[in-house]
């Protein structure tokens, strides 16, 4: 095996594996600096979610406020 190769598994496998929406995966440093920057993947889907939540909510209140207006016509 070349030994270049096997330090880079060997380091791989030294890195710690977290759970992070019920599925496994390897942690490695430039996860570690992108959550540092973006958040941690839980904090990113549920800004995502909560995204979408709102703009549900504008595109229902859009769609109350021209029934309103569509019946004072």
């Amino acid at each position: 095996m070349d030994t270049k190769a096997s330090q880079k598994k060997h380091h791989r496998d030294s890195e710690a594996t977290v759970t992070v929406s019920y599925e496994r995966y390897e942690r490695r440093s430039s996860d570690a600096e992108l959550d540092r920057v973006t958040g941690s993947p839980d904090a990113y889907f549920d800004q995502a979610r909560q995204t979408r939540r709102a703009s549900q909510m504008a595109e229902m209140t859009i769609k109350l406020l021209e029934s309103k207006e569509d019946k004072k016509e």
